[in-house]
């Protein structure tokens, strides 16, 4: 475990300083679900195939093509690289397994590199230094890796839990963060803490429990 001292400047008239524990950790499965769409009703889904072809319900959906799937209808979606899936609102850009019924509830299972890199994408501006990313990525890690936060997946895609992206091209400083804070989480007292994100601090330091109630011994 080490321990590391952050300055935050030039946000306040002050720097603040805090300190956090990060440790390296072996995960029990290397995948988690995501609930896509949470809390909306959807009539139908489009799923796009991005620079790779995908596996949707069986055929093969070539690069660049995009397929409607209608209510009452089963999604199974696969493929390695990056997809798009779309509620016909907002497009989310998704890796892996993506399964379930339109109407009902669609499941994405996903690697956690992949989704602490699309998750950094949708939360992070790409203004932010490289620093920002890394200390970006540990947080999600350690707030996905913390828990389950929904029922029925371990996290939704929308600023609930931590957003999806639109699909994008991927800048390269992005997937640098991830892969050189590869395994690391914030915790306390060996246990990982679930560590959140906020748009807006309001210009004050709050306790987490003060802000998400609970017990956070670690805030």
């Amino acid at each position: 475990m080490g321990c590391h001292l952050f300055a935050m400047k030039n946000i306040f008239k002050y720097p603040i300083f805090f300190v956090i524990f990060i440790s390296s950790i072996i995960y029990g499965s290397d995948e988690i679900t995501v609930c896509l769409f949470w809390n909306r009703s959807v009539d139908s889904v489009l799923v796009a195939a991005m620079d790779s072809k995908i596996f949707l319900n069986d055929t093969e959906i070539s690069a660049g093509d995009t397929t409607v799937i209608y209510h009452n209808e089963r999604v199974s979606a696969r493929c390695n690289n990056f997809y798009a899936i779309s509620d016909g609102r907002r497009w989310r850009m998704i890796s892996g397994e993506c399964y379930g019924k339109v109407g009902d509830s669609i499941i994405l299972k996903i690697s956690v590199q992949k989704w602490v890199l699309l998750t950094l994408l949708g939360e992070f501006p790409g203004n932010y230094p490289i620093n920002a990313l890394q200390a970006g990525a540990v947080v999600l890690r350690s707030f996905v890796l913390s828990g389950k936060h929904h029922n029925n997946c371990d996290v939704c895609d929308r600023t609930h839990c931590a957003l999806l992206p639109r699909p994008q091209n991927i800048p390269q400083k992005y997937k640098s963060a991830v892969d050189e804070t590869k395994g690391l989480v914030l915790t306390y007292n060996n246990d990982i803490i679930p560590a959140t994100l906020t748009a807006n601090c309001g210009g004050k330091t709050i306790p987490a429990n003060v802000l998400w109630g609970g017990n956070a011994p670690w805030s």
